[in-house]
Parts: C-alpha cells; structure tokens; sequence
C-alpha cells in the first residue's frame, strides 16, 4: 500500500475572523410562554470574578503547555463543572494561539511509518523487538514516538500565545456571547438604533454592509429600524452567514440605545427574543470610528499608488457617505474617489448575500440619475449574461456596473472614472 500524506490542517487562532463562540450546552437562559430570556451574569458577582480571575491567571501561565494539560489542570477546579466556569473557560481557550507545527508533526508521522513499514518487512519479530528496532531506527525511544505522533491533534496542540483580557471584560464578553448564541439560532431579527451622532450612524451601516448581512434599512431622523434575515431563513451556507450576524451583535453593543426583536427556533420551538441596551454590555469591539477592513485598505492604497494620469486624476479614499437615492433607499458607498475638482465619485460592493439589496439599488439608481455610484457585483451573486439581463432592464442608460470575482482590482474600475 503507497502512503499518501492527508491535506494538512493548521490550527491557528481565530480571532481574526471572529467566530469565537459558546455551545449550545454553555448558553443560559428561561422560557415563559413564547419568550426567551437570556441569563445574564452581573460584572460585579463574587462567583463570576472568582472564576475568571483564575482563568485568566492560569491561562496566562500556560504558554508552552498541551491543552490537553491545560485543560486537566482547569478541571481540578471544585467549580469546573458549573456552566459559568466551562462558558468562561471556552472563551479563554479560543484567545489561544498554537505553535504552528502541523507541517514538521505530519511529515514526522510519515517518516515513522515509512520506516515502520520498512521494519515490518525486514524479518519477523515480537512487538517489543518492533517497537525497540523502529526507536533505534528514529533516534528516540517508543513511548516518545507515540507522544508525537498525532501532536496537530487539538488535545496535543501547545500554546504559543494567549491574547490576555481582564476579568470583568471576560464576564462582559460571555454577556455578549449568551446573546450571540442565541441570533445563531434566529430566523428573523428587527433593529431599532437611537443614536444621533451621524458619525456613528454611518460606521453601523458601513459595519453592516461589511458583514455582509441582510437588511432593510429605514432612516429617520432619531432613528434606525433594521430588519435582519436570521441563518434560519436561508437555504445554503446558514452556519456562515449565522456566525456574521452573530458576530455583528456586538457593533450594536457601541451605540447608546438599541432594541432587537428576533423569533428563535431552539429544540424545535419558535420563541421571541426581546433584549434593549437597558443592560449595560460592554463591547469588545473598537470604536466605531475608523474601521475599514483590510482589502478595502489594500485597494486603496494600491490605486492612489498608481500614476496620477492613470487614475486620471482621482484619489481613492474610504466611503463616508450615506447616499439619499429616494423612497427610502439608501447607499453607504464601500470607497469613493475625487479628482482635484471636487467631483466624487463612488463605489458600493455587492456580494453573494445582497441580491434583494442589488435590484433595489438599480431601481433607485433608474430614478436617481444624477447620483454618482458605481455598482460592483461579485460573480458568485450576478454570472455575465445576468448582468446584461439587469443592465437591459434597467431604465437607467447610463448605469454603471461590473463583476468581479473575489475583490474588484484599481484597473477593473478605471473605465467608470469619467
């Protein structure tokens, strides 16, 4: 039989991405009726601090231990069992960053059964002449050679690092993850903002369109009512686009007052979620002013690094605006570009998750005319031949739109700069 290596897997934080989460079994909450309450932990209780106290501590301590030792060493906690420690726990445990050894453990682990094989064949003998001749062939001896054999499996991963937070944050953070746990979960969320700033207005709905969340928006004065598709009622990809609503949860914690209303589907029953910002939740996420996510950022700088001629005299920049297109339509621009003029033009992104989005935008911009917003559709939303099926539909001549693939390039979008 020839040994094939399997495709290796990397074990690496997730942070980045953000999909920190706790399981179904370490969420906390009551039903009465058709409603759901989520149990909420108070950062100042004596039990909540004690423990995440401890935790922090000893996971702070843990660089260059297995978590599997680790993990031994938290369940000799007399309160190890209660779902406060192990929900805690598990947010400690996902700030972890691994040593990256996969590569060196797999190629290790073929190398031993190459020579295992190659032992094998050489001649009969007992298992304890096997084992012996196959640790003089490795240079270590047996019971080492199984400790590393499978050390990219997650028990026996090794922290490298642990992204340090404080107590009271970590119980304001498990807060936060009882409620994401349970829009995991949803199939419908509405959204009310009250926040005046324009400023912070804004960034929300940049953040929203970011996530690549499903929304209807309507703006008013005092007020921003949003109403959100849940994971459950879509028909492909839910878990992920789960994770992004859920994982957007916590931009809702930055502004002053906000209420949502979701239905929940949970062990077969539908409930209504009713939660207001009357219980202070701190945020772990940064201020809302100044995100822009990295390809955005990449994209500019590499379009204002090109030529001034070639760019026929715009810079790009971050989009700041919101784009009033009528009937309660409204764009927030992903980038926007102005020449020395002053001429602004804008840029606003479409992907897989935004077609209702998308035929609401060609049908404002069919009014709007004089709205300079080019559209970017990305070709796992809108295929060629569609495109020209919604440019020929379109009652706007001189809509302005293209595909892309995984992130439109400087040059893809230069013939629309005029």
């Amino acid at each position: 039989m020839k040994l094939c290596p399997r495709t290796q897997v990397r074990f690496t934080s997730t942070r980045d991405v953000e999909i920190i989460m706790l399981t179904k079994d370490q969420l906390k909450y009551t039903v009465r009726a058709d409603k759901i309450f989520p149990k909420y932990v108070k950062p100042a209780d004596a039990d909540a601090n004690q423990f995440a106290s401890y935790l922090v501590e000893t996971y702070s301590h843990a660089r260059g231990q297995k978590l599997q030792v680790l993990s031994e060493k938290i369940k000799q906690h007399p309160k190890s069992s209660s779902v406060l420690f192990g929900g805690l726990s598990k947010l400690l445990e996902d700030r972890c960053d691994y040593l990256e050894s996969e590569e060196a453990v797999e190629q290790y682990r073929w190398d031993v059964f190459a020579k295992a094989k190659e032992i094998r064949t050489s001649g009969l003998m007992n298992i304890r002449q096997f084992q012996d001749n196959l640790g003089a062939a490795m240079g270590i001896d047996f019971p080492s050679i199984e400790s590393r054999l499978y050390g990219d499996l997650p028990e026996f991963r090794i922290i490298e690092k642990f992204e340090a937070i404080d107590p009271v944050d970590l119980i304001h953070r498990y807060n936060s993850s009882q409620i994401q746990g349970l829009i995991l979960r949803s199939r419908t969320m509405s959204l009310t903002i009250k926040d005046k700033d324009p400023i912070k207005r804004r960034r929300f709905l940049q953040r929203l369109k970011f996530w690549r969340l499903l929304a209807e928006v309507e703006e008013s004065k005092d007020d921003l009512i949003i109403n959100l598709s849940g994971p459950l009622a879509m028909f492909d990809k839910s878990a992920t686009y789960g994770s992004r609503l859920s994982n957007f949860f916590p931009n809702i914690l930055l502004m002053d007052k906000w209420s949502i209303t979701a239905e929940i589907k949970l062990d077969e029953k539908v409930l209504t979620l009713e939660i207001d910002s009357s219980k202070p939740i701190k945020s772990h996420y940064g201020s809302l002013k100044g995100y822009i996510p990295p390809e955005f950022k990449e994209f500019i700088r590499l379009f204002n690094e090109m030529p001034l001629a070639d760019r026929k005299g715009f810079e790009a920049m971050e989009g700041d605006d919101v784009l009033n297109l009528g009937a309660q339509n409204y764009s927030v621009p992903d980038i926007s570009f102005q020449n020395s003029a002053g001429k602004r033009v804008h840029l606003e992104l479409f992907h897989k998750w935004h077609e209702t989005q998308l035929k609401q935008r060609v049908e404002a911009l069919s009014q709007a005319r004089s709205v300079n917003l080019i559209l970017g559709v990305g070709a796992d939303l809108l295929t060629k031949e569609k495109l020209k099926e919604t440019m020929s539909n379109s009652r706007n001549e001189a809509l302005k739109i293209f595909t892309f693939k995984r992130f439109p390039t400087p040059k893809a979008i230069m013939a629309y700069l005029s």
